[in-house]
């Protein structure tokens, strides 16, 4: 499909533990943060010269995505997207937050 995607696999992903949630075991992770980066023209550099600024903006919330089903190793592996692909945005890493 035009949306497929081709990844390195990685032998020992970071794994995240959740009491509670169904299923037990170990869910494929990854931090989701959000930022916007922008380039502009630095107001203290002389016209002709070509300064820059960059500039970054984070948000404060970040979110742990998991993969829906948990992940296996050897013999076992589960290779379906359900187990590989973390989308899950469900677990905001500061719960307290505003």
């Amino acid at each position: 499909e035009a949306d497929d995607q081709l990844q390195l696999h990685v032998p020992r992903p970071l794994l995240f533990s959740e009491n509670g949630r169904g299923e037990s075991g170990k869910f494929k992770c990854h931090v989701k943060t959000y930022q916007y980066i922008a380039c502009c023209r630095s107001e203290e550099a002389p016209k002709e010269a070509l300064g820059v600024e960059w500039q970054i903006y984070m948000h404060d919330l970040f979110y742990l995505a998991t993969a829906d089903r948990p992940w296996k190793k050897g013999n076992d592996v589960d290779l379906s997207d359900d187990a590989q692909i973390t989308t899950f945005r469900g677990h905001r890493l500061y719960p307290n937050h505003p």
